[in-house]
């Protein structure tokens, strides 16, 4: 069976990011000049943001594309929705005093769509962020507006970085991801335009819905 085009193209480098080049610029920045910190990412879905992370963690020498196992030996460590309770939080937290087992001995935590308005882990996060363990990175990630998503005092402890989703913005790199998807998976540069696969220019556009409409046409043939 052939893997998912969204898994098989999930860059692996912050430059293979394309259309956020302000979050790019911010990471690989943070790659000249590691050290421990915490960022928001906010924006719709499909934009790039758990890539961005992803991305980080591999460039720091995480394991982020292996089993979870591999992953965490490796200080990469992926925290889903709902498993942020203010305990599992701590967990988490207390274990980054340890060095990964391999790597570059840095953790990278990606804590997906945090409720970083709950009193509870207001209260816990405030404290923890202003002292994050040696050679730490925190990132959440929202789908929602930063200020939807995080109190304020969360929010000023973080580098917060907003993801564009607006399709005449995104139209050449999402083309240009569509040719070389195309080229790389079927051997011709005969790849359909984003019309033909149902987008338009106004409105907002998603590189994961893009992947997941080219798929099919790439199966077919």
């Amino acid at each position: 069976t052939m893997k998912e085009l969204v898994h098989t193209f999930r860059p692996s480098k912050l430059a293979e990011i394309v259309g956020q080049p302000e979050a790019v610029r911010a990471f690989q920045g943070l790659l000249k000049h590691p050290s421990s910190r915490a960022y928001i990412l906010s924006g719709e879905p499909g934009t790039g943001k758990t890539s961005c992370a992803y991305a980080l963690a591999a460039e720091l020498g995480g394991d982020a594309f292996g089993s979870q196992a591999q992953q965490v030996s490796t200080g990469f460590w992926l925290v889903s929705s709902n498993r942020q309770g203010v305990d599992a939080l701590d967990e988490v937290f207390e274990h980054c005093r340890y060095r990964p087992l391999c790597g570059s001995l840095w953790w990278v935590i990606l804590l997906e769509e945090s409720e970083c308005k709950s009193r509870q882990a207001v209260n816990y996060l405030k404290t923890r962020l202003e002292n994050l363990p040696q050679k730490t990175i925190v990132i959440f990630t929202t789908n929602t507006k930063i200020e939807d998503f995080a109190d304020p005092a969360i929010a000023e402890r973080c580098t917060c970085l907003r993801f564009n989703s607006d399709a005449d913005k995104l139209w050449e790199e999402a083309q240009a991801l569509v040719a070389r998807v195309w080229e790389t998976s079927l051997g011709h540069n005969h790849a359909p335009s984003l019309e033909t696969l149902g987008f338009k220019r106004s409105g907002r556009l998603s590189f994961r819905a893009v992947l997941r409409a080219v798929e099919p046409l790439i199966m077919a043939e």
